[in-house]
């Protein structure tokens, strides 16, 4: 009551601050006189903090009004119904989750609803470690394809330590396997022999593909829920003229003990069966890494002889390139020695035919001259002939 009090309160004084602080900016911006505004001002202001303050102490803790309730509560819950992904961080995982937190894992959402601990169903059979812990799990397939998705996945732990499932319950097929179309839904349960502890922690390896999926959800001591008692009730008290024989009391007893010896080999035949299961599955994940190894190493072998052909590929290139190059270089250096022949050749060729043409003119020349020369005397032979006539 006082609580509401103080709120409504706070809620006056804060519209007369707001109020009073606007009228206070205005007569600074007009320069009046704004001391007393101002005064008044900062006094609601402390009143309305000393108001606010109230609120929260008179609050009680276990009402509907308190703290927590009111803003813890909604948090807690927008947390809750948040999805992690964990594709995001595949790698790492997802650690420190809580009772209620639902991760998205590869398409299936997985939940880890509640725990709580619970009696043995079967009388015949107890914990060896003290409790039964009932873990509640929730999957929902929000992917096209189909889902697979079973116990072997989820384990219980303790301070590291894998704790064992819980076969004395009246089921008839312990654990769960869910093959999930696109919108499934399913809800199932594991039960865990386990000590008392203060923590427990759920450890999920889910492997759809060639990955695995890590994360893990943190269950409080204080989260877990107690159930009442769900053994079976006493028998009646058999009246005195209803009670067997020896003889009836001793085939009852062989009864019993061997129904009890049947559901032991029947415990044991199914962690047995749990065992080879999980020795199987163990067995064909090493089979898939070694099978991956060897792909991955034929893959390495195959890429380093791509490379090997590739390098010899590229230096038959280069080398046939080299030989192309000096060949088509050689044959460009004969080209160029066989113009040069040819270009003797003409040279001495011009050469011989000016000299022919040099000796014919010199013989040509000196034929004149011979011819001129007979003319010459032929006509001095006259002259002295002429002039010999004429001394005779």
């Amino acid at each position: 009551m006082n609580s509401l009090i103080f709120t409504f309160v706070w809620i006056l004084i804060s519209i007369a601050f707001v109020t009073m602080l606007v009228t206070t900016i205005v007569k600074i911006a007009n320069k009046s006189k704004f001391v007393g505004v101002l005064i008044s001002t900062v006094t609601l202001f402390f009143v309305g903090l000393i108001c606010f303050v109230s609120i929260f102490l008179t609050l009680p803790k276990s009402s509907s009004y308190s703290v927590d309730q009111l803003f813890g509560e909604q948090q807690t819950k927008d947390k809750k119904t948040e999805t992690k992904k964990l594709e995001d961080t595949p790698e790492k995982g997802l650690k420190g989750l809580e009772l209620g937190d639902k991760i998205r894992v590869n398409g299936l959402e997985v939940t880890v609803v509640k725990a709580e601990f619970v009696q043995p169903e079967d009388q015949y059979y107890y914990p060896e470690n003290g409790k039964v812990l009932k873990v509640y799990y929730k999957f929902k397939n929000v992917d096209k394809k189909q889902i697979l998705v079973d116990n072997s996945a989820f384990d219980l732990t303790i301070d590291g330590e894998s704790q064992n499932q819980f076969f004395g319950m009246n089921e008839n097929t312990p654990g769960f396997q869910h093959q999930l179309k696109k919108g499934d839904t399913e809800n199932s349960y594991l039960y865990y022999d386990v000590p008392e502890a203060d923590n427990y922690k759920v450890e999920m390896n889910f492997k759809p593909e060639d990955k695995t999926y890590k994360a893990d959800w943190n269950i409080k001591n204080s989260e877990v829920k107690e159930t009442e008692s769900n053994q079976p009730p006493a028998t009646e008290e058999v009246p005195t003229e209803q009670i067997p024989s020896s003889e009836e009391q001793y085939n009852n007893n062989a009864v019993q003990n061997n129904d009890q010896q049947k559901k032991l080999e029947e415990q044991e035949k199914k962690r047995q069966e749990e065992a080879d299961k999980k020795a199987q599955e163990e067995e064909k994940q090493a089979e898939a890494d070694k099978k991956r190894e060897e792909e991955l190493k034929q893959k390495e072998e195959e890429k380093a002889k791509e490379e090997e052909e590739k390098k010899a590929q590229e230096d038959a290139e280069q080398k046939a390139e080299e030989q192309q190059r000096k060949k088509e270089e050689q044959a460009q250096e004969d080209a160029e020695k066989k113009a040069e022949e040819q270009q003797r050749q003409a040279e001495e060729k011009a050469k011989e035919e000016a000299d022919r043409k040099a000796q014919e003119e010199a013989d040509k020349k000196a034929q004149e001259d011979a011819e001129q020369k007979v003319k010459d005397n032929s006509s001095n032979e006259d002259k002295a002939d002429s002039k010999s006539n004429e001394d005779e």
